[in-house]
């Protein structure tokens, strides 16, 4: 009996304990305010894996460019380094703009806004953008340009770029 008896005296105890109804009362304050549990996660995307095929290459060897038909890396191709520098190959071919022609007799010129708002008049021949591009051909709606890019150390490779009119390239 006497341990019945002291187990009832330290329950009641607690019970009467006046320090332990404001702990109860801001526990209930805070679960009422409690904001709502977050939405459940989406289930995760299943992804499909894909088996890696080499296909008769080595996947860490270095990869050939293929060169533009009609065009290609041989030994002449070059740009020349020591010719002097137009207005226009400070800028990168995309960030100049066709904005029109002008036809002179049977000469036509293009018009060509840089990114500095500046327009320019050039024709056939003339250098733009920064990889060597060389004007070939002038229409009412676009420029065909052709750029010496860089294939290798020591190699280059021509290419033909199209500027529209309006549009950056």
């Amino acid at each position: 009996m006497k341990r019945s008896t002291l187990l009832l005296l330290l329950l009641t105890g607690c019970r009467s304990d006046p320090g332990l109804d404001d702990l109860k009362q801001f526990i209930a304050e805070v679960k009422q305010n409690l904001p709502p549990p977050p939405p459940p996660l989406p289930a995760p995307k299943v992804v499909k894996p894909v088996a890696f095929e080499v296909g008769g290459r080595d996947p860490f060897a270095p990869a050939t460019i293929p060169s533009l038909a009609g065009e290609g890396s041989t030994g002449s191709v070059k740009p020349d380094l020591n010719r002097p520098r137009e207005p226009l190959e400070r800028f990168d071919l995309d960030a100049l703009v066709f904005v029109g022609t002008i036809q002179r007799g049977d000469q036509i010129f293009a018009l060509i806004k840089d990114p500095e708002g500046r327009v320019h008049t050039v024709r056939r021949g003339n250098h733009l953008g920064r990889n060597f591009g060389q004007i070939v051909a002038i229409y009412e709606y676009k420029i065909d340009i052709k750029e010496i890019i860089p294939e290798a150390p020591g190699k280059w490779r021509e290419r033909l770029v199209t500027l529209e009119l309006g549009e950056r390239s």
